[in-house]
């Protein structure tokens, strides 16, 4: 499986059910992507762990879309929200 960095992490904010995303899109995304965390390591595999864009916010506007090289706030929907603490990219996967 191929693995793709398409935003860099530079600060979180968890809340209740979601959780903001501060930092750079290295590649194009979307609200309705899907993007992944890597997990620990198993005996089949590398675990992954996937989130929902379901909001995009750049230069205090709200977009449907934010491209590569820009910076801007993601907001992510999806189970295991806290283990994106120690996450430093949203990975795309192939």
């Amino acid at each position: 499986m191929v693995t793709k960095q398409v935003f860099e992490i530079m600060e979180i904010v968890l809340q209740k059910d979601l959780c903001l995303v501060r930092g750079r899109a290295y590649d194009d995304v979307q609200v309705g992507n899907k993007v992944f965390i890597e997990g620990q390591q198993t005996t089949d595999g590398r675990k992954y762990h996937d989130f929902e864009i379901v909001g995009i916010l750049t230069y205090q506007t709200e977009m449907q879309f934010l491209g590569g090289g820009y910076t801007g706030q993601l907001t992510l929907r999806g189970s295991n929200l806290e283990l994106l603490r120690h996450a430093t990219h949203l990975l795309n996967l192939g």
